[in-house]
């Protein structure tokens, strides 16, 4: 394959590319000095990446890219590409593509982007999506002008929050409902449906942009969320919460050894107002830390400030910021509508 750079030669990375992967992956974040500092702190060496790479190499689905380029036989740049939850959509991974520094400002990371999305559209995608995540500002804006430049708008400014259990004060718990719960360790029609309805009038920007009212695609939306935080050793359980007979909320955490996530927390709009949201997740915290467990993250629109204000109310901070920029404009990648392969 060849990109926007004449010499430039890109092709899809094996495990006969694992080191020149690891190389260029800790090269490559030396430009991101908070990325940096944070995996140094991580003791994240050049086998351990390498580790990382064969095992997702392993562990690959159809639409996942891994793009490597390479100018006169040395390494120069990389790219991740994985299949994004909407089943016709990819999305290209936090920090990509990474440029080794002294390669950079030659179109070395538009050329990666270029490819790695003509691949996916040739394969069926019809959007290509980039997320990116920081703890600094700064480095989310030079990602966020990088995409820009290429035909990418941002259409969602994200966050993690965290809770830390021992700092958790359970007096802080509103006056409970009368609540009926049904846990269970599998997804259920009764999630999909509930998740459904509470996602349809969300507040949430990723939940405005896509068709939640649409049962199938919020059951492949769940089944991702499943597979994605199984595959990174979670253990994943659902809750149905039922106030007066009727359903009124759903809820979808992973927990491992001392960390929980709070991924789908979902409550049906003629119930927002009873508080029910708080309960829940409230009774969820309770829970993790009976197990032992130290701390649990969730994401959420910047913008909601909603949802924002009831995780504030239980101890949740602001830990990570992060970014979803979807492609609008093919024409700046120098991409038209005539799909075609590059072999």
């Amino acid at each position: 394959m060849t990109g926007l750079v004449s010499n430039l030669k890109i092709v899809s990375a094996t495990e006969e590319n694992a080191h020149d992967w690891a190389t260029i992956y800790l090269e490559g974040l030396k430009s991101c000095k908070w990325m940096s500092r944070y995996l140094s702190k991580q003791q994240l060496t050049l086998k351990k990446v390498e580790q990382i790479f064969l095992r997702q190499i392993q562990e690959q689905e159809p639409k996942d890219q891994f793009l490597i380029g390479y100018i006169d036989n040395t390494p120069v740049g990389i790219i991740q590409f994985t299949t994004y939850w909407i089943p016709t959509a990819s999305k290209i991974l936090t920090h990509f593509p990474l440029v080794h520094p002294r390669f950079q400002r030659r179109g070395v990371g538009k050329s990666l982007v270029r490819v790695g999305v003509k691949n996916a559209l040739a394969k069926g995608d019809i959007n290509v999506w980039s997320e990116g995540w920081s703890k600094d500002k700064r480095e989310l804006a030079v990602y966020e002008a990088f995409y820009q430049a290429i035909g990418f708008e941002k259409k969602s400014n994200r966050l993690e929050l965290c809770c830390l259990l021992r700092e958790f004060d359970e007096n802080i718990l509103p006056e409970k409902k009368e609540l009926q719960v049904v846990h269970s360790n599998k997804m259920s029609d009764e999630l999909v449906e509930v998740i459904s309805k509470a996602y349809s009038n969300s507040q949430d920007q990723l939940h405005i942009l896509t068709n939640f009212r649409d049962k199938a695609l919020t059951r492949k939306f769940l089944e991702k969320s499943i597979e994605d935080f199984g595959k990174a050793g979670f253990e994943i359980n659902s809750s149905i919460f039922k106030f007066q007979g009727e359903i009124c909320a759903g809820l979808l955490t992973g927990t491992s050894k001392e960390k929980g996530i709070i991924l789908e927390v979902g409550v049906i709009q003629k119930f927002r107002r009873k508080r029910i949201g708080l309960q829940i997740v409230s009774s969820s915290l309770l829970s993790m830390q009976a197990q032992g467990i130290k701390e649990v993250v969730l994401g959420v629109d910047a913008n909601n400030k909603a949802a924002i204000n009831l995780y504030e109310k239980l101890g949740f901070q602001k830990s990570w910021y992060g970014q979803l920029l979807q492609l609008e404009n093919k024409q700046k990648l120098g991409i038209d509508n005539t799909l075609v392969d590059e072999k």
